[in-house]
């Protein structure tokens, strides 16, 4: 880990050829946070971020994983693409994922990204959310319970 002197350095030019060079999972998931947020001198990118993203994704890293399907879901340096979304956002799910779940649960309840609408199916991805104890997801979750979307429709449960 590096300390928070080396994390408020700026990357040298050196340093930043070298860490674009790597092939590991977890450096490649490290630049890609550092160009999307524009960190340690580097200058913000989208496109440049999710491409390091990708490359840590395709090695079956989860939270890369999931930041990709979050930039294919949301078009963030790239293309729009619903059923790329999905689909790396399901890998991360069943990573446990916790961002990635509640995402895959949305895709499946509104039907979108070539997904089936499959409502019993959105409900248990929330569910393992709430497991993890997401806020949002306890919301999504009541208001499945409210509307009887996916399981039977409950003001209690509410």
């Amino acid at each position: 880990p590096e300390s928070a002197d080396t994390q408020a350095r700026p990357l040298l030019a050196a340093e930043l050829t070298f860490l674009r060079q790597a092939t590991d999972a977890p450096v490649q998931l490290h630049l890609g946070d550092t160009y999307v947020q524009g960190r340690r001198g580097v200058v913000q990118s989208w496109a440049e971020g999710c491409r390091f993203y990708r490359l840590a994704a395709e090695q079956g890293n989860a939270t890369a994983q999931s930041r990709i399907g979050t930039c294919y879901a949301w078009g963030l340096g790239m293309a729009l693409d619903l059923p790329t979304a999905a689909r790396y956002s399901r890998l991360a799910a069943e990573q446990g994922k916790a961002d990635a779940q509640f995402d895959y649960g949305h895709l499946l309840e509104s039907g979108k990204g070539g997904l089936k609408r499959d409502l019993a199916e959105a409900v248990r991805w929330y569910r393992a959310v709430v497991a993890q104890h997401d806020l949002r997801a306890l919301a999504q979750l009541g208001v499945c319970y409210e509307k009887g979307r996916g399981m039977a429709q409950s003001d209690a449960e509410a």
